[in-house]
C-alpha cells in the first residue's frame, strides 16, 4: 500500500495548483506509506515547499509513513532551507531522458 507521487522538470508557479491537488489526494488515500519523488526535479519555486511541509505534517498526523526523494539540486536548496531538521529525505542521481518539460504525476 504505497502512494507516490512523482515532480519532475521545472516547477513554477503554473504548477502549483496541480501539485498542491495531488499531495491532498496522496494523504488522503488511505496508503500506509507515501513516496514524494523529485527525483528528476531540478527547480522547485520555494512557493512548492510550504505546500510540502504542510502536507507531510499532515500524513504523518494520520499516521502515514512519507519516503522523500530529491536530485541533487533540489537537495542543496532544502539543505540551505534546513528542511531536514521537518523531515528526512533522500538524494538520488536520477536524470530523466529528455530533461525537457515538467510534469506532476501521481
Amino acid at each position: 500500500s504505497l502512494g507516490q507521487l512523482a515532480v519532475r522538470g521545472r516547477m513554477n508557479r503554473c504548477h502549483l495548483g496541480t501539485f498542491q491537488e495531488a499531495l491532498d489526494a496522496l494523504v488522503e488515500d488511505g496508503m500506509a506509506v507515501t513516496e514524494v519523488d523529485f527525483g528528476e526535479c531540478h527547480y522547485l519555486s520555494s512557493l512548492f515547499i510550504g505546500c510540502l511541509v504542510d502536507a507531510i505534517l499532515r500524513a504523518r498526523e494520520a499516521g502515514k509513513s512519507v519516503h522523500v526523494r530529491v536530485s541533487p539540486e533540489i537537495g542543496k536548496f532544502f539543505e540551505t532551507a534546513h528542511l531536514y531538521e521537518i523531515f528526512a529525505y533522500e538524494v538520488v542521481e536520477v536524470r530523466s531522458a529528455s530533461g525537457i518539460g515538467s510534469a506532476v504525476t501521481a
